[in-house]
């Protein structure tokens, strides 16, 4: 997942729009967002 849709997203287009779209907000609820999911994902991992 991280190397495709959220690694893109976080790499290229929330940098790209965080700033110029006054999105930084909205930005920073998606990055927790997607460490949730990676959290979730990680405890199925284990179990």
């Amino acid at each position: 997942m991280d190397n495709f849709h959220q690694g893109k997203e976080e790499k290229v287009y929330f940098p790209e729009i965080k700033d110029k779209y006054n999105f930084a907000e909205d930005v920073r609820r998606f990055l927790i967002e997607h460490e949730l999911g990676r959290r979730i994902a990680n405890m199925l991992r284990r179990n």
